[in-house]
Parts: C-alpha cells; sequence; structure tokens
C-alpha cells in the first residue's frame, strides 16, 4: 500500500513542482491515518460469539447422601449445577475449571428422596452462558435407602374383653404389622400396608382376661426392615373381663349323716364358693380359692336329719 501511495504522489509531483521528501512525507502520514481507521472499525466492530450448548445431562453413583451430576459442552466451560428437593431449586454447587466434559459431586443428601436440578456452563471469555433445565421441567433423581426405620413408643392401648390397640411410631413412612399371641411362639398377625409414620393397629377375637406377648414390624419403601420385640422379652398386655362365668351341672354329691359335696362346673377358670343353710337366708359358706372350671366343695357339720 505504501508503494502504491508512493508512486502516486510522485506522479504528482512531477505535475505541481513539489520536492521529493516533502511528498514522502504526506504519503507516510496519509497511510497511518487510513492504518488507524480500519483498526477502530474492527475494534468496534460487534462480537458473534456461537452459542454454547449443553447436552448428555445425566446424574450417577447414587448413593443415600450423594450424586455426580455430569453433562458434556461443545467448547471449554465452567461447570454449575443448581438442585434442591422441590422445583425450587435452591441450592447451588459449582467448579471454576474449563472444560468440556462436567462433573460435579453433591453431598449431603437426604437418604430416599427425590432432587430436582438443572447444569450451567459459561464460556471461557465469560460471554455465553448455557442451560438445561430438561425443558423447564427440571431433571431428578431419588437417594438410595439402606437405612431401617427407627422404631419408638410400642404400647397397648385400649385394652379390652376381647381387643386391643398397638400403637408406635418410625422415623419414616412404613408399613404396620403386629406379630402376637397368648405365648411367646407368638403365632398371629395383624398388619397395616399403608405407609406412615405413626399407627394404631387393631387386634381382636382376644379371649378375655388372658396375657399376651407382641412385638412390632415397620418396613420402608426400600424393603428395609425393623423388628422391636423389646429386646427379646417381647411386649405384653393382659385382656381385661368383665364376663361372669357361666356355671353349670350343679348337683350335690356324697351325702352322708354330716357331710355333703357339691359339684359344678363353669364355662373359665374361676374360684369355689357354696353358701347354705337349713333355711333360705343359708347363712354359711365354704369356698376354695383354686381356680378351675370343674368344682367340688366339701361341707362337712351338718346336722343329721
Amino acid at each position: 500500500m505504501l508503494m502504491w501511495v508512493e508512486s502516486g504522489i510522485r506522479a504528482r509531483q512531477s505535475m505541481r513542482g513539489w520536492s521529493s521528501s516533502a511528498w514522502l512525507c504526506q504519503c507516510r502520514v496519509a497511510v497511518v491515518l487510513l492504518a488507524a481507521l480500519v483498526l477502530l472499525v474492527v475494534v468496534r466492530a460487534p462480537a458473534t460469539a456461537s452459542p454454547l450448548e449443553i447436552s448428555s445431562v445425566a446424574s450417577g453413583n447414587v448413593t443415600e447422601t450423594s450424586a455426580a451430576i455430569t453433562w458434556v459442552t461443545d467448547e471449554l466451560a465452567d461447570s454449575v449445577v443448581n438442585y434442591g428437593n422441590t422445583t425450587s431449586l435452591g441450592l447451588t454447587l459449582s467448579d471454576a475449571g474449563f472444560v468440556t466434559n462436567h462433573t460435579v459431586g453433591l453431598s449431603g443428601l437426604d437418604s430416599g428422596t427425590t432432587y430436582y436440578y438443572e447444569v450451567e456452563s459459561t464460556d471461557q471469555a465469560g460471554n455465553v452462558t448455557a442451560t438445561d433445565d430438561n425443558g423447564g421441567v427440571y431433571y431428578s433423581f431419588i437417594t438410595t435407602d439402606t437405612t431401617a426405620p427407627v422404631i419408638s413408643g410400642a404400647q397397648a392401648v385400649s385394652v379390652g374383653d376381647t381387643t386391643a390397640t398397638i400403637e408406635w411410631t418410625t422415623d419414616e413412612p412404613a408399613d404396620s404389622v403386629v406379630n402376637y399371641g397368648n405365648t411367646t411362639a407368638l403365632g398371629l398377625t395383624e398388619s397395616y400396608a399403608p405407609l406412615v409414620t405413626g399407627r394404631s393397629v387393631l387386634l381382636s377375637g382376644l379371649s378375655p382376661g388372658t396375657t399376651y406377648y407382641y412385638e412390632v414390624q415397620s418396613t420402608d419403601a426400600y424393603t428395609n426392615t425393623a423388628v422391636d420385640d423389646n429386646s427379646g422379652a417381647y411386649y405384653t398386655f393382659t385382656t381385661t373381663d368383665t364376663t361372669p362365668p357361666v356355671i353349670s351341672n350343679v348337683q350335690s354329691v356324697s351325702v352322708g349323716d354330716t357331710s355333703a359335696t357339691i359339684t359344678w362346673t363353669t364355662d373359665e377358670a374361676a374360684n369355689s364358693v357354696v353358701r347354705y343353710g337349713n333355711t333360705t337366708a343359708l347363712g354359711s359358706s365354704e369356698s376354695d380359692v383354686i381356680l378351675v372350671t370343674g368344682h367340688s366343695v366339701v361341707l362337712t357339720g351338718l346336722d343329721r336329719a
């Protein structure tokens, strides 16, 4: 360019009678001004950065309390994960290193919990930021749960003649099972399938005045099971008994001059009392405190007929 300008100036010099040095000076000034103008145009031209592309977003290595979020960008960029246990997110973890294969490790998570997340990357120039939120519905993963529920507060309430209610709580939603029986072999089961933290299980068809042994059991949504058997001794309750025994087959046997034996049966174990006398006022009694169903009481010191 300089040679072209100089040749033109020399031609005009020959026409106008300018000195060679003067024309050369004018030439160089013109070139400098032209170069400055070109540089100004280049510097002020708007940047045309291409969009940053995110792909292959995934979660992996999910445990009870941690997970790794991975994705790929088509150019070097940093790594940001916005996440939370609701779609409001609320938590952020980032890595300032510029890479194309991104991995961000999340920790301190709650077990058995659904987490939602989006990923974000900004290029090295800091002027292109891309976010992938899975079309607005967010990506998600569920942490694992290998811990059994913690059972507390096992007790029998509302105990009646033939029913009792067993209550207990767990620290996470779980089902409800009561294994019970009138010996420590147990043998009977009552269950409730819904996953809850507080429950009441009704036992029915019990025998009045009977001691029952029981244990409680709960299984969470991840098949982790806990059993509370009161450290192997089992919990117990005794049903009430508000129904009197049914007496039948009353008779007097072995009647002698001064004695007689009175016998009868009852439908449940009970003590034995005979009230007697030589008038309907009765006035005398004989008893036996032993609980039996077949009763026999001997009366002595009777008057001869």
